[in-house]
């Protein structure tokens, strides 16, 4: 699987498995991403990776003639799981908040992030149990990252910098150092 997203992506199916050239991606191949009409335009190996972790949703393959229509994901696998998590953290933290409410107690962080907590990342749950008890309804997870999907993050960032892309340009601007 790759190192960009865990999964079957981008990568690992047009880099890794199919290996494709420039030229035959430049020619060959058209990649649409999310529901746009326009495929991609790839002129180099450069222009596709910032799209490595996405996820295929379809594809056709013609490996004779290496011609290939293929419709990616909206955003990054990486991204779009984060974003599930996180907002999944925040469902339980609302509805402890709730209870706490129709019950008409007090709202305990610490007893809300033992009740969510039953996975990892007690560090984010207990940002966001915060956020609930100074926001209630209208807090959120703007801003907030898990640290293993980062993982997955710096290995994009570093594959970007080997190849002479900026990674802020693709919003990855906080693992680059700034340098003085």
């Amino acid at each position: 699987m790759s190192m960009f997203s865990g999964k079957c992506d981008v990568c690992d199916c047009l880099v890794e498995i199919h290996q494709y050239t420039e030229e035959e991606l430049r020619d060959h191949v058209k990649i649409y991403v999310g529901n746009s009409e326009t495929p991609l335009k790839i002129e180099s190996m450069k222009d596709l990776i910032p799209y490595y972790p996405y996820i295929i949703g379809s594809s056709g393959h013609d490996n004779v003639s290496k011609r290939a229509v293929i419709h990616i994901s909206a955003e990054s696998y990486v991204d779009r799981q984060e974003r599930e998590m996180l907002d999944l953290y925040l469902k339980y933290a609302l509805r402890y908040y709730n209870r706490c409410k129709r019950k008409k107690v007090e709202f305990n962080t610490e007893e809300a992030v033992k009740e969510i907590a039953w996975a990892h990342n007690e560090d984010i749950i207990r940002e966001i149990v915060q956020r609930v008890k100074e926001k209630g309804k209208k807090a959120n997870t703007e801003g907030l990252h898990i640290k293993w999907y980062d993982v997955y993050r710096k290995n994009l960032v570093d594959e970007m910098l080997k190849n002479g892309l900026n990674p802020a340009d693709y919003g990855y601007g906080r693992f680059v150092k700034e340098e003085k």
